[in-house]
């Protein structure tokens, strides 16, 4: 994929929460020397780590972002160099490493980065690239290498004593001719259920058994580099792709079979890479970053309703980066706060940039600056789809910055859920309805606001 000069327009975005300020990505930082920042693990509103490729330094934070830390050199002997890596606290993080020549190391810090030891090598045929660790809690963690030759087998490895020692599994998957891992393209939705994607195939393994056997499915379109893969169940994820379409996928059966995403918001896309997800018990959202035009603009978008229906989100100016590879290459993200429906999230370039975002879960809100004409009148949309289940989108439309509610009402005239109920901005705004735990039946949704109130009719059909 050739690059020319990145251009931005500006967008205010709006997730639902923090009526102070505008929900959108925001340009946080940019590193010395702009080193390729090519992970970041975000364990929690205030505590992130990045990995830098072609560099022996780690950075950690350990206040959202505001200061980052570089950690000592992860020194060797051998020349390996950072690829990867996964944090478990502020003071414990794990990181592969590539190396040219040699079998590439793991390494592992456990005071914050002062210090690094080697925890595990592999022996026999050369495995020089550390793709992607990954822990499911202290103890027991995951991690995939591929080797020098392409078509021969994934080494993945297993702990169980926190990074101690280290264990290939009994089962490796096989990888098909010129079919090698991609750096970071691996997400576990819970102990037993996850995904990897390879580069020059086409296919997404998946696990079902926490890693210890694997089988590989085609998602989409062949012979491409499967550049993310985010479940937000155990049966419901999306996978993109930067080479050719369909960029982004959608499976509902766990990976066995994928259909193209369609309508996405943004014209003539080049490319789709990263992409991270939040889940909570009430709403789960996802993010996937691209590239589009014959300037490569960059874009995010955002979907509150599993992936069906993506909006566009606002991103800053950004640097640009060298032919052929994403400007931005990882995205992270996790809830917080007493009731887990606040997100904070953060992206890393191949810039030494940082992107840091910050908001409250399942509500989203675009305004393109670039478009000034703003909305004139209040509007009140039709839910859809309609007749639905479980879930429903809501649209509507604000004049001015106003105090909002938006009411979900049964057809006794009960009140059943308020799904909004906060100051908001002007411009165009939708809400999803999960109504899961509701029974069938007719309901009425009321927009009202100081100046404006309306009431619409909706139908759920199990």
């Amino acid at each position: 994929m050739k690059k020319s000069n990145f251009i931005i327009t500006a967008a205010i975005i709006l997730i639902c929460g923090y009526a102070s300020s505008f929900a959108q990505w925001q340009l946080q930082k940019k590193l010395s020397g702009q080193p390729m920042l090519f992970k970041v693990s975000t364990l929690s509103r205030d505590v992130a780590w990045i990995v830098g490729q072609g560099t022996q330094y780690v950075y950690r934070t350990t206040n959202g972002g505001k200061t980052w830390i570089v950690t000592a050199r992860v020194k060797n002997t051998t020349g390996d160099q950072c690829t990867t890596g996964e944090a478990l606290d502020s003071t414990t993080a794990f990181v592969g490493t590539a190396n040219s020549s040699v079998n590439a190391g793991i390494y592992r810090t456990k005071d914050g980065g002062q210090s690094w030891q080697r925890v595990y090598l592999p022996t026999g045929t050369k495995n020089n690239y550390w793709d992607w660790i990954h822990f499911f809690n202290a103890q027991n963690g995951i991690a995939e290498c591929y080797q020098e030759t392409p078509g021969q087998n994934f080494l993945i490895v297993k702990t169980t004593d926190g990074g101690d020692t280290w264990t290939p599994i009994a089962n490796q998957p096989y990888s098909d001719q010129n079919e090698v891992g991609l750096q970071n393209a691996v997400y576990f939705y819970d102990n037993l259920n996850g995904w990897f994607g390879t580069v020059n195939s086409g296919r997404a393994f998946r696990t079902t058994d926490g890693g210890n056997t694997w089988n590989g499915f085609n998602s989409g379109n062949t012979g491409v580099c499967v550049w993310a893969v985010r479940f937000i169940s155990p049966m419901v994820g999306i996978r993109t792709s930067l080479d050719s379409p369909p960029y982004l996928t959608r499976s509902t059966d766990g990976g066995q079979t994928w259909t193209p995403v369609s309508n996405l918001p943004v014209s003539d896309i080049q490319g789709l890479a990263t992409a991270t997800s939040v889940s909570t018990p009430s709403i789960n959202q996802l993010w996937v970053y691209g590239e589009s035009g014959e300037t490569f603009m960059p874009f995010i978008l955002t979907s509150i309703d599993d992936g069906v229906t993506w909006q566009e989100q606002t991103t800053p100016d950004l640097l640009q980066t060298q032919p052929d590879f994403p400007l931005v290459y990882h995205m992270s993200a996790v809830s917080f706060g007493a009731l887990k429906d606040s997100v904070q999230a953060f992206a890393v370039s191949l810039k030494g940039q940082i992107l840091n975002y910050r908001e409250k879960i399942g509500f989203v809100t675009a305004v393109n600056e670039k478009r000034p004409n703003l909305p004139l009148e209040y509007t009140l949309s039709q839910n859809y789809p309609n007749p639905f289940n479980p879930q429903t989108t809501i649209a509507f439309v604000l004049a001015a910055h106003c105090k909002v509610t938006l009411t979900i009402y049964d057809a006794l005239g009960q009140e059943v859920e308020k799904l909004v109920d906060m100051e908001m901005p002007p411009g165009f705004h939708q809400a999803v309805w999960k109504a899961k735990n509701h029974t069938s039946g007719v309901y009425f949704y009321r927009l009202t606001t100081e100046n404006f109130s309306q009431l619409r009719k909706m139908v759920l059909l199990r």
